[in-house]
């Protein structure tokens, strides 16, 4: 099939469209890249129809030395990073242009879009006047790829793919010219897109025959044939002289007609693999490559992306998100060729190429088990193998990570059935139960929680974790169910983790919207490693909490989880950011993690707040080209860092699970229906999720929900609806069950409104609160300038509009100010002009907060600024707000006046009254050291790592 035909079948691109940008600096990870895989390579195109980078792994992979920072070291290492591969990279920019008759033509104008066809194709479209270009970068998946529910080690694709150009004449006179495809020389091999290229050789091969372009490394190979064309050797260029590489072929177009043009790229570790990769390439046209890839992806898919009925923009949008995500994650992965896998991105690509994060790997690849349980074995021995750190003299370095392989394990099991698999490969088990040994030697003898140092890279805010043992109490449940479905005794850890889920009690603790979970515990053993027993925290990189329901842990409507999350979303919470509706990195400040506005919404059963969270979050961390990130930094500035995969596979997770409401339980035949999402019809026709295949149809409509549902098995299931009352029903093999149930009934709360309301009640002067927040600030350089972001909110619980605000921030004479524009991250600080800074805010609504950011210049030798005490005192819930300084680390600050301060006026008008506040926060230059010692009091540790 031709991409002129997939785009006139599929119609229109979605929700994820890009227009051309063109992006000179940066890291890989954060252009604008519509990103393809095939488990053995990974590619980008960008927004200008370049296939930007096609990346290899190395045959192996190794396990890195954890908290190994010296930066003059060769290897360096975070708390998280557990193995490394040496990921080979060609960074070619590969690019096609016509030099027609009429004139030079590129693949890209300022009127392109760029997307992805039928969900998987990177495709970037151009139309001058009566010729219509489409590009697209393709690795082609084998036929034994498909989704079988059995384990092989089968490698998905050759390790190579294909570079296209359709070009359709629509007018009535043949086109004339000629193709020339570019690319840049060099191969990289390394692990941080930071770091210089490697100067890599670059050859042609000796045959005058094979029209290849060769460039080589000691480490990689590649060969690039563009079908038709003479390489640049042909025209005898020297490759010494050069450094972008051409081919160029005669084009002719007759009216009327489409016609496509290939590029083949392949990439090898000896000379002898790249011809035996472009042999397999060469086995089938790049039609029939395209067509089993459409098969592929349409039997992935067909659970994942249901018909919706006349979808809303935001539903719509969210079912399409759903299928990026997996996309994203599958890219994540890629084996050897032996068919096992050695790399586990972070983000595909990432800022570190083949870098593993432990605490990735769960959400990661369950999102993957889902539809591909054939990867299943093959992620269980990969996880085993890197779930423990090297050199660490922690003993409970990162409980998280290390219940990775029983989660997934638990996981396969589930989803499979598959009990034969685990008797088969006996090691794996074996593996199992070390790890489970080593979780009860962590165990204190008078509690049953488990402690924990780290997550990632950051570690736990307390010893005793709230998240980490959710998610423990989840790992000895699914391991119980292995055991049992062993014929081995699973009792221990079945009572283990119920006592665990019990015992979450005692992280309970006095909040503003009731009783809630405190976020962990250090049970006395308090130590200057973890933060202070009275200030309650939520990590932004904690998604483990807001799993809870979906787990099955604690139920939606626990008080203590429910008053949690809400908490999360206050200023109560130290990283709160109610800029942009995210949560910091520590609890002290750090960037705003993607993974918080997945946690805010798959923490709810609400619609009403689902809804508003996806928004959230599509505005402020999802890219253009349909990606979540990990540090966005504003809406202008989302690409930061690289994609999260542990984000999107948990957000997957609950789409599936309970948006959906489709969970299976093969182990047991059994399929649980229960949505609680944003959905209320559906239909999927012939979908597969684990080993399960049906068809399903449901509506709701208010307390009721009638479904539709076939089974596709050669066996029968029993069908579990959820509603007043479980229904069971016993549904034969092919037989089709429909029925009515009363269903729960649909929550409405304006959750903002009740959080601004306690703020202002808690924290203003009739029912309005004007305070500063956070500690530290965010710093940034540009334009010669070194600035600190002041930030400031003003919360309305009032019961009217606040309008026709006035503001006026002073700070001491001889800096400069300048507003920060909402939700944006400036680029531009030429704007700080002075001391004083003056503007308006048209309005602010009753049950709603507005934030002020203003960007505070530096001088020289100042390097970090934080505000204290917390904001809004959690321990005693006195109304009022702390009075806070300014701190400002400074050599020599003896020569600095004391008696400076910032000053925020508000003029406002309410119910036709003029109304003002005022706020002052004292500024204090201290040295470092003293500097050093306030702040570490505030929180009883600054230790980020």
């Amino acid at each position: 099939m031709e991409l002129c035909e997939m785009y006139l079948k599929s119609g229109l691109p979605g929700y994820f469209v890009s227009a051309p940008t063109e992006e000179k600096e940066g890291m890989i990870s954060e252009r604008l890249l519509y990103t393809q895989a095939n488990g053995r390579v990974l590619l980008g195109q960008d927004t200008l129809g370049r296939l930007h980078f096609i990346s290899l792994p190395s045959e192996y992979d190794y396990p890195l030395p954890v908290n190994h920072t010296d930066a003059s070291r060769h290897l360096v290492a975070g708390a998280g990073m557990y193995r490394q591969n040496d990921c080979g990279l060609l960074p070619g920019r590969f690019s096609y242009s016509l030099e027609l008759e009429s004139g030079h033509r590129e693949m890209a104008d300022e009127n392109s879009l760029s997307f992805y066809q039928n969900d998987f194709l990177p495709v970037t479209r151009t139309v001058y006047g009566d010729l219509e270009l489409m590009v697209s970068s393709f690795a082609p998946v084998n036929e034994n790829a498909f989704p079988t529910g059995e384990d092989d080690n089968s490698v998905w694709g050759p390790s190579g793919c294909f570079y296209t150009l359709s070009a359709y004449n629509r007018s009535k006179k043949s086109v004339r010219g000629r193709l020339v495809l570019k690319l840049q020389n060099g191969l990289l091999i390394g692990r941080e897109d930071r770091r210089q290229p490697d100067k890599a050789a670059a050859m042609h091969c000796d045959g005058t025959g094979e029209h290849l372009i060769w460039l080589a490394h000691p480490e990689l190979y590649a060969a690039i044939e563009m079908c038709g064309g003479r390489t640049a050797e042909d025209f005898g260029e020297s490759p010494d002289e050069i450094k972008e590489r051409r081919c160029e072929a005669a084009f002719e177009l007759e009216p009327g007609v489409s016609k496509e043009f290939h590029t083949f790229i392949v990439l090898g570790h000896s000379p002898g693999e790249c011809r035996e990769q472009l042999a397999q390439l060469y086995a089938k046209t790049v039609g029939q490559w395209r067509e089993i890839a459409l098969a592929f992806w349409d039997t992935a898919l067909s659970a994942v992306r249901p018909k919706l009925p006349e979808p809303a923009k935001l539903t719509g949008k969210t079912a399409e998100f759903a299928v990026r995500c997996l996309i994203d994650n599958f890219n994540c992965i890629q084996t050897n060729r032996a068919g096992e896998i050695i790399v586990h991105w972070q983000g595909a690509p990432a800022h570190y190429r083949g870098r593993m994060w432990g605490i990735d790997m769960e959400p990661t690849m369950v999102s993957l088990l889902f539809v591909f349980p054939q990867l299943g074995g093959r992620m269980i021995r990969y996880a085993l193998k890197g779930c423990l750190p090297m050199g660490s003299t922690y003993p409970d370095h990162s409980v998280p990570i290390m219940l990775a392989p029983i989660i997934l394990a638990g996981k396969y099991l589930e989803l499979t059935g598959d009990v034969a698999w685990f008797r088969k490969y006996s090691e794996v088990c074996c593996g199992l139960k070390r790890l489970y040994r080593k979780l009860r030697e962590l165990k204190p003898q008078d509690s049953c929680l488990l402690p924990s140092r780290y997550s990632s890279d950051g570690k736990v805010n307390r010893r005793y974790d709230f998240g980490v043992n959710v998610k423990a109490a989840y790992a000895l449940s699914l391991y119980a169910k292995l055991l049992h479905a062993l014929g081995e005794e699973g009792g221990e850890a079945q009572i283990w983790g119920e006592e665990i889920r019990s015992s979450l009690q005692v992280m309970a603790v006095k909040g503003p919207f009731g009783p809630q979970i405190s976020g962990g515990t250090n049970l006395g053993e308090q130590s200057d490693f973890y933060i202070k027993e009275d200030i309650p925290y939520y990590d932004g990189e904690d998604t483990a909490s807001a799993m809870a329901g979906v787990y099955g842990i604690l139920p939606y409507n626990n008080n203590l989880w429910e008053n949690y999350r809400i908490f999360a979303q206050s200023l109560w919470l130290t990283n709160y950011e109610p800029e942009t509706g995210g949560i910091r990195w520590y609890p002290w400040g750090g960037n705003v993690d993607g993974t918080s506005y997945v946690s805010r919404i798959i923490s709810t059963r609400q619609k009403k707040e689902q809804l508003e969270g996806l928004d959230c979050m599509f505005s402020c961390a999802v890219a253009e080209n349909g990606s979540l990130y990990w540090w966005p930094m504003g809406t202008d500035h989302v690409r930061k860092a690289t994609r999260c995969s542990q984000g999107q596979g948990f957000f997957l997770w609950n789409y599936l699970e309970s948006w959906l409401g489709i969970r299976v339980d093969a182990a047991k035949r059994c399929m649980y229906l229960k949505p609680c999402g944003i959905y209320d019809n559906i239909r999927i026709t012939d979908g597969q999720l684990g080993a399960f295949r049906f068809s399903l149809e449901y509506d709701r409509n208010g307390s009721t929900l009638s479904f539709r549902f076939q089974n596709l098995l050669s066996y029968e299931i029993m069908l579990m609806i959820a509603g007043e009352h479980e229904t069971s029903i016993p549904v034969p093999s092919k037989e089709t069950v429909e029925g009515t149930v009363k269903s729960f009934p649909e929550a409405c709360e304006d959750l903002q409104r009740k959080i601004v309301y306690k703020e202002a009640e808690l924290a203003g002067i009739e029912g309005v609160a004007l305070t500063s927040y956070g500690n530290r600030l965010s710093i940034r350089e540009n334009c010669g300038y070194c600035c600190a972001q002041l930030p400031f909110v003003l919360c309305n619980g009032s019961g009217a509009a606040l309008e026709e605000i006035r503001y006026e921030l002073s700070v001491p004479s001889g800096r400069k100010i300048m507003k920060k524009q909402e939700s944006l991250w400036d680029d531009n600080f030429s704007f700080l002009k002075s001391s004083l800074q003056t503007g308006h805010i048209k309005s602010v609504l009753d049950g709603r907060r507005q934030t002020l950011h203003f960007w505070m210049e530096l001088l020289p030798g100042e390097k970090e600024v934080w505000i204290t005490p917390i904001a809004l005192s959690f321990c005693s819930m006195e109304k009022g707000i702390a009075e806070r300084t300014v701190h400002i680390c400074k050599y020599g600050c003896h020569e600095y006046h004391l008696e400076e301060s910032v000053c925020l006026r508000l003029i406002w008008r309410q119910n036709g009254q003029e109304m003002q506040r005022q706020l002052i926060l004292p500024i204090r230059y201290d040295e470092p050291k003293e500097y050093k010692r306030i702040t570490r009091e505030v929180f009883g540790t600054l230790e980020e790592a």
